[in-house]
This record gives structure tokens, C-alpha cells and sequence, in this order.
């Protein structure tokens, strides 16, 4: 087996063999689940939940999973369009009150496909305790709309926290309380849980950067993010959309569907996930990062193959390496 440290040559290796390598050499400290054909091959997790003390990892330990919240945003969104309760071509501004006179045109689809041209907060990422109140105040004092909404492609953490206020304005619920009861009660998701100040999340991985420093999740704002899972939970979440439990296979179409922008080209974003449309069929996927954690989330739709791996030990993970040598595995 020739392994570097950009990541291993695959040709006839298991997904497990992949695996191993990774965490012998130290790039991987979480949990992973592998499926092939809607068939498990891998669900484990490997290494501790909290360096400091030596936790060890199991498979019902939640990890934040960062912009792998943006799926259930647009799946909460997605529930209330079926419902009839608004549209995504409705304007944001309808539901949200406060936002700046600058996003009056902003439609939810917009939102949910990063074609809005509102800000990315991503520089007050650090900020602890940060909410989705300080981004709306940060967005009142910026200067307009990076383009004209529907042109352009612009990943916005700060579109999906509107989203969230969208959601708790329709629904009469906070964004936790409607994900609780509408998507993660009905699929059994035991260990997802959406974080905010005072929760408490037993048997949580703590997050630590690659050289094993303290670097745990610590703001509070909900659509872009704010969310801890598990790589089985995620499974029910994956399985739930191949097979129309909490959408109708027309909505679910939808999720995947990729706007046509002012350039003539197709944008690589759906509705809460990177969408590649090959021969092959179509692959949705998204990551996510904050602080010391990393996750993956990788879906060949066609061929029932899943990737989920989550990690507490931040840059240790070469995300990419490690999903492009894990596929291999998959052919």
C-alpha cells in the first residue's frame, strides 16, 4: 500500500483499510459510516471525544456538524412550502421584519441557493456567543447587496440564519423546537439536537485543532449551523430522502435543482447541498467546519452510496483526500 501525506493509492483497498490508515497516521480522530448500495460496510468511531481527559469515542457521541445544518434549514422550508404555509419565491422580507431595506427583494429561493447577494458574516465566526440577532445587526451595516440577487453564486452563512427566522416566524416555534418535532422526532434521530445557550448535550465531543489544542463550537446561531449529529443519525437522514419519508419525491427534486445565473452557466448549489449532475447520475454533498471540527456528508443518489464522517481534531482531516480515497473504495 503507497500512502503519502496527501493520502493513500486505493487500487483494490476496502473502505475499512482506508479508514485505519488514516487514523494510525493520526489525520483521524470521529466517527464514520460508509454505505454501499444502501448496505453498511463501516460504522464506527475511533479515537476520544475529549483529548483532554481521554473520553473514548462511541457511535451515539454528537459532533457539530457545522454547515451540514443547511440540509435540514432547507428541508424545514422545503415541509412548509408543501404545507402551503409560504413559497419559495415569496420575498424574505415578508417574515422578517428587521431586515435591511437593501434585501427587500431577496426571495427564499435565493436564500436557500447562495444567490441572494446578502453578506457572509463568516469574519464574526469567532466571536463567542455570537447569535443570529448580531448577524441581522452586522447586515444593517453593510454597504447593500454584493450583487443583484438571482446573478451570482455567493455562499452566505448569513442567507441561512434569514432562513432560520423565516421558519420560526411561520411556524410559531423556535428553528430547535420545529426540527425536533417535524424531521428529527419522526426519523428516530436520538443524538441530533440543535444547539443554544443552556443546552445540554450528554456525551458531546469537545473540539481540538490538529495540534490537539482546545477549540470547541461556542457561538449560537441557528440555519447556517448549530447543530450536533451522529454519523447513524445522519444515515436516517440520507435514507429518509431516498425514500420520501418526510418529502415527496417532487419536493425532494427540488433540493437538487441548480439555478441558471446571469453568466449562462449552472450554479453547483441546490437547496442545502453542492449538487453534481453527471452520466453517472447525480452526487449531492456538503462539509462544514467551525472551530475544531470537520464534517462530510457524500451522496451518490443514484447508487445508494453514502460517506458521513465527522471529526473533532479540525485541519487533521484532509477532508478532500480523504473522501477522494474513500470513493475509490466505492467503484
Amino acid at each position: 500500500m503507497l500512502c503519502s501525506l496527501i493520502g493513500c493509492q486505493t487500487t483494490g483497498q476496502t473502505p475499512g483499510e482506508v479508514v485505519e490508515h488514516y487514523y494510525k497516521n493520526g489525520k483521524f480522530n470521529g466517527s464514520i459510516l460508509i454505505a454501499k448500495h444502501d448496505t453498511v460496510l463501516i460504522d464506527t468511531a475511533l479515537g476520544y471525544g475529549d483529548l483532554r481527559n481521554k473520553t473514548v469515542l462511541n457511535k451515539e457521541t454528537p459532533f457539530y456538524i457545522a454547515s451540514l445544518s443547511k440540509a435540514f434549514t432547507s428541508i424545514a422550508i422545503s415541509l412548509m412550502e408543501e404545507r402551503g404555509l409560504l413559497s419559495f419565491d415569496d420575498k424574505a422580507a415578508i417574515f422578517v421584519d428587521n431586515l435591511p431595506a437593501y434585501a427587500g427583494n431577496v426571495t427564499i429561493r435565493q436564500l436557500l441557493n447562495h444567490t441572494s447577494g446578502i453578506r457572509d458574516y463568516e469574519n464574526m465566526l469567532k466571536k463567542k456567543g455570537l447569535t443570529n440577532n448580531d448577524v441581522i445587526s452586522w447586515l444593517h451595516d453593510q454597504n447593500g447587496l454584493a450583487f443583484e440577487p438571482g446573478t451570482k453564486f455567493q455562499y452566505s452563512n448569513s442567507g441561512y440564519i434569514i432562513l432560520s427566522m423565516i421558519i420560526e416566524k411561520v411556524s410559531k416555534m423556535t428553528y430547535a423546537e420545529f426540527l425536533k418535532k417535524n424531521i428529527f422526532d419522526p426519523l428516530q434521530m436520538h443524538h441530533t439536537i440543535v444547539y443554544g445557550s443552556g443546552t445540554i448535550i450528554p456525551n458531546k465531543a469537545i473540539g481540538f485543532n490538529k495540534d490537539k489544542q482546545l477549540d470547541d463550537y461556542a457561538i449560537l446561531t441557528t440555519g447556517d449551523g448549530g447543530i450536533y449529529s451522529t454519523a447513524e443519525d445522519l444515515f436516517k437522514l440520507d435514507k429518509a430522502l431516498r425514500t420520501q419519508q418526510l418529502l415527496s419525491k417532487e419536493t425532494i427534486t427540488k433540493l437538487y435543482q441548480t439555478p441558471l445565473l446571469q453568466d449562462g452557466s449552472n450554479s453547483e448549489y441546490g437547496a442545502g447541498w453542492f449538487v453534481e449532475k453527471t452520466a453517472g447520475g447525480v452526487i449531492a454533498q456538503h462539509t462544514g467546519g467551525l472551530a475544531g471540527f470537520r464534517s462530510l456528508f457524500w451522496r451518490d443518489l443514484k447508487n445508494a452510496n453514502t460517506i458521513i464522517a465527522l471529526t473533532n481534531q479540525g485541519d487533521a482531516l484532509p477532508v478532500f483526500n480523504f473522501l477522494n480515497d474513500l470513493k475509490k473504495t466505492l467503484k
